[in-house]
């Protein structure tokens, strides 16, 4: 599917003009569709090898758990998982907003309360990562962002993060062993949206 076939699929779907709508190029798997600040967000594929049929499992079950959080409710599911329009979360990204030490606090409590709860999910999971995956995984997230590094680092930095990522830790993670759980993957400051911190 084309940029603007997937667009047009957007605007049928919602009803939203095309105006109300951006587009979001920074995944390293999909293109996102955001809808007035996040209300609504679609997903793309970058590849035919994408599906989001886990991931839509994974929020259909965290949704489920009356965790202390806001998170994504899947709305709009394609029938071969290729693509998936979700409600939103709203809020000021934490790469944006500046927050009170007492808000932080707030946050990081309700942070943990999430990932206390993932972490301790211990049901069958066929959307598991084995450990030379999640090694090869973080080895391509690496080289996506390698132009960015080298930009922002000096040489000797990047030589020493090179072998980080593509040695020592392939190399720890092999003996440290696999003890799997359910983990977000992606957690950071633009991906934690705060709603309100009174």
């Amino acid at each position: 599917m084309t940029q603007q076939e997937e667009l047009n699929l957007v605007k049928k779907l919602t009803g939203i003009k095309e105006d109300k709508i951006k587009v979001h190029e920074d995944g390293l798997r999909s293109r996102g569709y955001v809808i007035d600040n996040g209300r609504i967000v679609f997903k793309f594929p970058r590849d035919d090898t994408t599906k989001f049929g886990n991931e839509i499992k994974i929020l259909n079950l965290l949704n489920s758990l009356g965790l202390p959080i806001n998170l994504q409710q899947p709305k709009y599911i394609s029938e071969k998982d290729d693509y998936f329009g979700y409600q939103g979360v709203v809020g000021e990204s934490l790469d944006t907003k500046k927050l009170t030490i007492t808000q932080k606090r707030d946050v990081g409590g309700q942070l943990g309360g999430f990932l206390k709860v993932i972490h301790n999910l211990r049901q069958e999971c066929e959307f598991s990562l084995p450990l030379q995956e999640e090694i090869e995984e973080w080895k391509k997230r690496y080289l996506f962002a390698k132009n960015f590094i080298e930009k922002n680092f000096s040489q000797a930095e990047c030589k020493f993060i090179d072998k980080l990522i593509m040695e020592e830790m392939p190399s720890e993670l092999r003996e440290l062993g696999d003890n799997q759980v359910f983990s977000h993957a992606d957690l950071g400051r633009s991906n934690i949206l705060v709603q309100q911190t009174d």
